[in-house]
């Protein structure tokens, strides 16, 4: 199938040293020059017409950027290829160190503990009391306990 548009001639596919993604370069027929992505362009001619920048993207399925058979691309809307690509933080579980409750650290407490500081504390209540433990002598300082975060994407079956 020939190209919808007005493509005078393609050069490529290259590998960008960026990414490692492939792209073509594209004259068109007005002497311009136009860079698209290598996967971006195998669909547009495979479907015979130029998709939508603002609303479509193309996918690898496997996520080897490399691999552009046509059964690996896919096009998704640009929020379905952001959610699908997104790293989420799995839940962080800890007891509080000082009353030894078991809850679920946040953001915060997570980013807090890998700077090394002390906890995790599973109320502002439990920060203060063991400060003021510290403070008065009563209590002895913590060492810094660190801890692991794991991320995952949206689409990962958890294997």
């Amino acid at each position: 199938m020939e190209y919808p548009h007005n493509i005078e001639k393609v050069y490529g596919p290259y590998t960008r040293k960026s990414d490692g993604r492939e792209v073509v370069r594209l004259k068109l027929t007005n002497g311009k020059f136009k860079m698209k992505s290598y996967a971006r362009y195998l669909k547009e001619i495979e479907l015979g017409r130029e998709l939508d920048r603002n609303e479509e993207t193309v996918d690898h399925k496997n996520r080897v950027h490399t691999d552009n058979d046509s059964d690996n691309l896919q096009i998704l809307t640009r929020s379905e290829n952001a959610s699908k690509s997104v790293l989420r933080r799995e839940e962080v579980v800890d007891n509080c160190v000082y009353c030894g409750l078991q809850f679920k650290l946040s953001v915060y407490q997570v980013r807090e503990r890998s700077r090394g500081k002390a906890g995790p504390f599973c109320s502002r209540q439990c920060v203060g009391k063991y400060g003021r433990s510290v403070q008065d002598g009563s209590g002895d300082k913590l060492p810094p306990n660190n801890i692991t975060v794991t991320y995952k994407r949206n689409d990962d079956k958890g294997e």
